[in-house]
């Protein structure tokens, strides 16, 4: 294993290689780190380590709070803010011995205008939102992991852009204690790592280490390919690599439940459409549930803070005020039909298949949000507080861009499993990540 300090120093490296091009952080601290570091070395080097995590080098999103920096959430509205205190997760990963170095951007509040980061694999590119910093951080090899959040599609979207492994586990899985809250009964712990090992491992380590170890790569009997109203905004290309994986998958002796690919597999079809046709307005429902449950504090910053708020954010905090309670709890029966679909048609297959985001990275920042369509992959997952991953299997080769030589961008292959089965998402997740790698 590399020593901590050494690891650490590349990382650094990194950093002032690249920070003023990618622009990851809100700020990070070095020396802390570096002490951090050290500790961990002299801790290894004695056999006590204090977890699988030992001297990994971790990003943290600017919405989680933290005892020696500030916590901003993106907002001028608290700039400055110290909480003086860690989060639940991070007080977690300093205990297991994790060198926190620093705060990753976020856009504003987790849900509005995009920072200043952008995309490491192509820099005219969006890095994806909310959890912009920490996927880019992660991407770049500025850190070996990162903290981010979901409560639409803030971890999975960034992953797939970046081309890194996004872990978005069930709702409630994770501590998410000193988080900022935007959306209470959605709001849910995200993961960025290189692989789906670390992404794994991040979670156990975070999570009291409640699952048994080793996590064997599984291979699944069925999957499920799941169309949503995203599949409408998705390019051609993104299809076609998609389904280029998918029969890749069935070479492997996969039984497919499809209903978009060609019909192979009848089995549990009458299943998928039922949760097809449940998901059929899951953009809308989550968008409702999100602005009703965004009434504290939003409103109150809105009243206290006129014209601070950016134009997503606000438009929120007026659309919540108008939801009527009896449409709000109608929501939520539609949520628990929702989820009562996907454990139904979970209990006959492995996993369900689906693209993390309809395109690559976008062309500029987003500042005005993502394009139509770009969250709504993401957010079936997300409102049924389903486990998910973003695997960076899938690549669209696009032209060049001024003098940029033509590349092929990222963009990730999501899994999902019905709440609770997170530990057999990612041994199934492993083994679609070795067997779709292109090096497979």
């Amino acid at each position: 294993m590399l020593d901590p300090r050494l690891r650490l120093e590349r990382r650094l490296e990194r950093i002032a290689a690249r920070e003023r091009h990618v622009r990851a952080f809100v700020c990070h601290d070095a020396d802390a780190a570096r002490r951090m570091a050290e500790a961990s070395g002299t801790r290894l080097a004695a056999g006590r380590a204090l977890s699988a995590l030992d001297g990994a080098v971790l990003g943290v999103k600017d919405v989680f709070e933290t005892a020696d920096s500030p916590t901003t959430c993106g907002s001028p509205i608290l700039a400055g803010f110290e909480a003086r205190r860690d989060a639940a997760a991070v007080a977690a990963l300093r205990r297991a011995g994790a060198v926190v170095l620093g705060k990753t951007v976020t856009t504003e509040f987790a849900v509005g205008a995009a920072g200043p980061t952008r995309n490491p694999v192509a820099l005219e590119r969006s890095p994806g939102g909310s959890s912009s910093g920490s996927a880019a951080a992660v991407a770049d090899g500025m850190v070996d992991m990162a903290l981010g959040t979901q409560t639409q599609s803030s971890t999975l979207r960034p992953a797939s852009y970046c081309g890194i492994v996004g872990f978005k586990p069930s709702f409630g899985a994770a501590p998410m204690g000193g988080a900022h809250p935007l959306a209470p009964s959605m709001d849910t712990m995200g993961l960025l790592a290189p692989d789906v090992t670390t992404a794994w491992t991040l979670l156990r380590v975070l999570c009291g280490e409640a699952w048994p170890e080793p996590l064997e790569a599984v291979r699944p009997v069925r999957v499920a390919l799941l169309k949503t109203a995203g599949w409408a905004h998705a390019d051609p290309g993104v299809l076609d690599a998609f389904a280029r994986a998918v029969r890749a998958i069935e070479a492997a002796g996969v039984a497919v439940v499809d209903g978009m690919v060609g019909g192979r597999e009848a089995h549990d079809a009458a299943a998928l459409a039922a949760l097809e046709t449940e998901l059929a307005d899951a953009d809308t429902v989550s968008e409702d549930i999100l602005a009703y449950e965004m009434e504290w504090p939003f409103r109150a910053y809105d009243e206290a803070h006129p014209g601070m708020l950016g134009h997503r954010v606000k438009a929120l905090v007026d659309l919540g005020r108008a939801i009527d309670p009896d449409h709000h709890r109608a929501n939520l029966v539609r949520r628990e039909r929702m989820r009562a679909r996907l454990t139904a048609l979970g209990g006959n297959v492995d996993a369900v298949l689906t693209l993390a985001s309809p395109t690559p990275a976008p062309l500029g920042s987003e500042a005005e949000g993502p394009p139509p369509g770009a969250r709504s992959f993401c957010v079936p997952a997300t409102l049924m507080g389903a486990p998910a991953l973003s695997l960076p299997v899938l690549s669209l080769p696009v032209p060049s861009v001024g003098e940029a030589p033509p590349a092929a961008l990222p963009v990730g292959l999501q899994v999902i499993a019905p709440p609770g089965r997170d530990r057999h998402l990612a041994a199934v997740g492993r083994w679609l990540e070795r067997h779709l790698s292109p090096a497979s």
